[in-house]
């Protein structure tokens, strides 16, 4: 039997017992040393830096089944991020080496974890791009897009509920958390999203999506 890459992977860290991770707690501290690697099995994890006027800023955010931090997997070098359990989280924790060995042994094992570290490159160059050419308003668009593209399970509907707050939002655009407020209500103007109880509906991702294109 032909054992795909996913659960090749996937059967290495069943062999280690599941961890669970309040939102909120640490898996790994900039300028910290990564002894373990995880596989993320339910919930989310986080990558974020802070910055200079001590505001958090989110680079990336995982979801299962992505294993987590491959860079050092490549190389000793300390953390330059820390990584967060974004909610309850379920996971399963394997040594480095032991990670390592699997590769040396089973290179489709590699090529499986360098298609997730392009998705990663591919999505963070493509924010790159959104963050340093564009209104304030793009930012705020492509973020909510990037959003529903990475996290949405229903195809059959073009309505999307966002499970994420204002402050999130700031965090992941870099803009302030007023400038994230204001762009909203002139999206909510626009009939673009809408607010319901605080959180954010798309109506139709369609619309949003062809709002992203002509604002380039």
């Amino acid at each position: 039997m032909v054992i795909s890459i996913p659960d090749a992977i996937s059967n290495f860290f069943k062999t280690y017992r599941l961890s669970r991770y309040a939102k909120g707690q640490i898996f790994l501290l900039e300028g910290e040393k990564a002894d373990y690697i995880y596989y993320l099995e339910e919930g989310r994890v986080k990558i974020y830096t802070v910055s200079y006027r001590g505001d958090d800023v989110v680079l990336y955010i995982h979801k299962p089944p992505d294993v987590f931090p491959i860079s050092n997997l490549l190389n000793q070098n300390m953390s330059d991020y820390i990584y967060e359990a974004d909610t309850e989280t379920v996971v399963r924790r394997a040594p480095m080496h032991e990670m390592k060995k699997l590769i040396e042994s089973q290179p489709a094992v590699a090529l499986g974890l360098l298609k997730q570290a392009h998705e990663y490159i591919s999505y963070f160059l493509e924010k790159q791009a959104a963050l340093m050419d564009g209104s304030a308003k793009r930012k705020l668009i492509y973020e909510l897009v990037a959003q529903y593209r990475r996290f949405h399970t229903d195809n059959t509907n073009d309505e999307y509920l966002l499970d994420i707050h204002e402050k999130e939002l700031a965090a992941r655009t870099g803009l302030s958390r007023e400038t994230v407020n204001r762009e909203i209500r002139k999206l909510k103007r626009e009939n673009l999203i809408a607010l319901i109880h605080h959180r954010i509906v798309i109506p139709s991702i369609t619309g949003l999506e062809a709002k992203l294109r002509q604002s380039r």
